[in-house]
């Protein structure tokens, strides 16, 4: 059973591996500074920002989540919120009118939300 299983996730890595990167740039608008650069890899993604405003880095997943749809989840940390990680969730494929919303935690136990609203596509998705 163990050896199906360590197959199984390593055709997945490999399948994971092989999808062609898209990267878009997108804004949260005020009062978030947030214009971030959002590079997906199959149902992987990392996304970074650093300007005179803040500095955020994160990572997550595109999945489907029960009773919302098609999101973008991204964990990370932003200089703007020191000491809590950020999970930012993002209506996904990324439109210029998608909505977002943004929790953060300082504990690991209790999850704020920080805001919500709507987002900008700054840069179309490139291969």
């Amino acid at each position: 059973m163990k050896r199906v299983l360590t197959l199984a996730v390593a055709g997945m890595l490999m399948s994971a591996g092989s999808a062609t990167a898209k990267t878009a740039v997108i804004s949260l608008g005020s009062p978030f500074c947030v214009t971030a650069n959002v590079t997906i890899k199959g149902q992987a993604l990392t996304a970074n920002e650093s300007d005179g405003c803040q500095t955020f880095i994160g990572a997550g997943f595109v999945g489907k989540v029960k009773k919302i749809g098609t999101q973008a989840i991204i964990g990370g940390t932003s200089t703007q919120f020191p000491g809590n990680e950020m999970v930012i969730s993002l209506d996904y494929p990324f439109v210029t009118g998608g909505n977002f919303t943004v929790y953060r935690t300082s504990d690991g136990v209790a999850l704020k939300t920080v805001g919500s609203g709507t987002y900008t596509v700054e840069a179309a998705a490139k291969h």
